[in-house]
């Protein structure tokens, strides 16, 4: 009977979904600037790069992947990767 009335209802959700999703996103930024007065955030820095040759040596000395994850700061995954690409 009336075509249009699914396609206003669904308007109106997405207009309330998205007033909700505004809500979040201010309350996200005010736990955020609380928490870099505390001190307590801070962006995480990234590693540049990884020594893939001191990886390499070190596996070569001897040691295990875990220990060399651990002397250089890594994932273990990461001294997997370097060790299989080199193969």
């Amino acid at each position: 009977m009336y075509p249009f009335a699914g396609r206003t209802n669904i308007y109106k959700c997405c207009g309330i979904i998205l007033i909700k999703r505004n809500i979040i996103r201010k309350r996200q930024a005010e736990g955020i600037a609380k928490a870099k007065e505390r001190g307590v955030y801070e962006n995480r820095t990234r590693k540049t790069t990884i020594d893939r040759d001191e990886v390499k040596r070190l596996k070569a000395e001897g040691l295990s992947t875990y220990k060399i994850a651990d002397a250089m700061s890594i994932s273990r995954m990461s001294v997997h990767r370097i060790l299989n690409q080199s193969a």
